[in-house]
């Protein structure tokens, strides 16, 4: 069972260098976690390339899609926040991701 203390700490500390739009270290904390770019940081089970998406980080979200390993590729169609979002929808959504929708 994961220690929820540093789950919290590590959701914590994604969701501040996001919104600080230090890229390079939440990049690196996405590729030391088991989930990566798919773990879940807001209350809402936004995961890090949904809030990613919305703070419209074209460059952010394509490299975490670089470090996403290819065999969960399908889980960009199934991985859903509360609203019933998943993340093609939050890339789709918004103008200036379209050259993230074209790569994918």
């Amino acid at each position: 069972m994961a220690d929820t203390n540093s789950t919290d700490q590590q959701e914590a500390q994604l969701f501040f260098h996001l919104i600080s739009k230090d890229d390079k270290k939440v990049t690196q904390l996405c590729s030391s976690h088991r989930e990566g770019p798919l773990q879940r940081i807001s209350v809402y089970n936004d995961t890090v390339l949904h809030m990613a998406s919305r703070f419209k980080r074209s460059k952010l979200v394509r490299d975490l899609l670089e470090i996403l390993p290819k065999e969960c590729n399908h889980e960009l169609a199934a991985t859903k926040n509360n609203a019933g979002s998943n993340i093609l929808h939050e890339v789709a959504a918004s103008d200036t991701m379209k050259d993230v929708a074209e790569g994918c």
